[in-house]
């Protein structure tokens, strides 16, 4: 750790399982960057294993990773330092403004999706998608415009591997996974699934709540009674085959009578609705991948107008998120 100014006292960036990110600076350019210290449970096998992915998957939407570090302190990762990640920036937009404008949903998402055709395309899974691992920052070079990395590579598996255990963070769980069991094969549609979690938490403020969005769910269960809710009901006519998952005749009974579709009541038809309902398609096998979510109309439409793209720019100086 010669090369960087860091110790366990430095400005903590964030924390989770699998470890904790700090601020540091670079000795020799001066750059600031962020070093994520790997938790006991990781061994040197697993550090080489996410950076392997991340240099097999360098791409502008995804972090970059400048070195790795194995040193008697620990196992460090050193990347590039990022504003914030996407979880607090929905949160200190709602605050401070109510919603977040329709061309920065927009932009975020067509990132992510970049991000993960590019990550599929290497036959790749990402297995933990969520808003908390999507970082955020604000271009003034470039029209004030927003640029996101996808981040977390720890997780990452291929799509070959067959059956997981279920990962990610459950808000963010397709059904197959909350429905299949700890033995069900499942394959990049998760990230879809996942994705357009995000994409609804970038519209109504939660990937999944209640009927209000103001009290994300606990449970696996609570998450499933959730999309019911949401899409409307899981049976064999909206998913052929579920009757056959590990845990559908356990959670069924539990599931809302005569659901509404309240993401359809909430967005109304329109491009928006016709892309996410196609991202949270019950049934895996008929999920949109991320490159077919590219070419919809949502990223098609007159809000990339300049009139749109300079009232976005004035939003994000006036907000001032990340000053």
């Amino acid at each position: 750790m010669d090369r960087y100014d860091y110790s366990t006292q430095s400005p903590l960036l964030g924390q989770g399982t699998d470890g904790v990110v700090r601020l540091a600076r670079n000795r020799v350019t001066g750059a600031m960057v962020a070093v994520k210290k790997l938790s006991s449970k990781h061994d040197a096998a697993d550090m080489m294993w996410e950076c392997a992915t991340l240099r097999a998957c360098q791409h502008k939407n995804i972090i970059h990773l400048h070195s790795k570090l194995v040193t008697e302190q620990g196992l460090f990762m050193v990347f590039e330092l990022m504003d914030m990640d996407l979880c607090s920036y929905i949160w200190d937009v709602r605050e401070r403004e109510g919603k977040i404008p329709e061309v920065a949903v927009r932009s975020i998402m067509k990132q992510i999706l970049e991000a993960l055709a590019f990550v599929h395309s290497k036959g790749l899974i990402h297995r933990d998608v969520k808003s908390s691992n999507v970082l955020i920052n604000h271009n003034k070079n470039l029209n004030n415009s927003v640029v996101i990395k996808l981040i977390d590579f720890s997780r990452v598996c291929f799509a070959s591997a067959g059956s997981c255990k279920n990962m990610g963070n459950v808000y963010y769980r397709a059904p197959e996974l909350l429905l299949g069991g700890e033995k069900y094969i499942y394959g990049r549609e998760i990230d879809i699934w996942a994705a357009g979690c995000i994409f609804l938490e970038l519209l109504t403020g939660f990937p999944f709540g209640d009927d209000d969005g103001n009290f994300p769910p606990n449970s696996e269960l609570d998450v499933m009674n959730s999309i019911v809710k949401w899409i409307g009901p899981v049976d064999e006519t909206t998913w052929k085959g579920v009757n056959k998952l590990e845990n559908y005749n356990t959670y069924k009974s539990s599931f809302p009578r005569n659901p509404s579709n309240l993401l359809q009541s909430r967005l109304g038809d329109s491009p928006a609705y016709d892309l996410l309902r196609k991202m949270l398609c019950l049934n895996p096998r008929e999920r949109i991948t991320a490159k077919e979510a590219l070419e919809s109309d949502y990223f098609k439409t007159s809000v990339w107008s300049r009139v749109s793209k300079f009232l976005y720019s004035i939003f994000c100086t006036r907000l001032n998120l990340f000053a």
